[in-house]
């Protein structure tokens, strides 16, 4: 679903009519998942432009053997219509049941601690989770 707001939309695939609809899709979807309570947790992990270009490169010379393709290099190009596709997905999909976290992933260790402080933060303070993920302490009788 997302990804057609993404890359369907930055490759020319789909018009903005048709981004405006696969928006409005989502969030019924979304709506719909959380009037039946399932809960629905939207993160992006988003390297910044300076970080990018490095870790494709360090990847490229891995003793590994992992290498970026052609088409890394391609959507590197594209990172501004990427940016752009992202930002207007961001405003169409962010709805009050379904929250978007975008979290800065240059440095992974402080992305997997973002997103587990984020889901920590959510979690404890959304009724539907919170009395099954964080119960309060029973109170202790004398």
């Amino acid at each position: 679903m997302y990804g057609r707001l993404l890359v369907e939309r930055v490759e020319g695939i789909i018009d903005k009519e048709t981004a405006k609809r696969s928006g409005d899709e989502i969030v019924q979807f979304e709506r719909l998942l959380t009037d039946t309570n399932h809960d629905r947790e939207v993160l992006a992990a988003h390297l910044g432009q300076g970080t990018a270009r490095p870790l494709q490169r360090s990847r490229q010379q891995s003793a590994q053997g992992v290498e970026a393709d052609p088409d890394d290099w391609r959507n590197r190009e594209k990172r501004p219509q990427y940016l752009k596709a992202l930002a207007d997905m961001v405003e169409m999909t962010d709805q009050p049941n379904a929250r978007w976290d975008l979290i800065a992933a240059e440095d992974k260790r402080y992305a997997r601690v973002a997103v587990l402080e984020t889901l920590i933060h959510r979690w404890s303070t959304t009724s539907s989770v919170a009395a099954s993920v964080c119960p309060r302490p029973a109170r202790a009788t004398t």
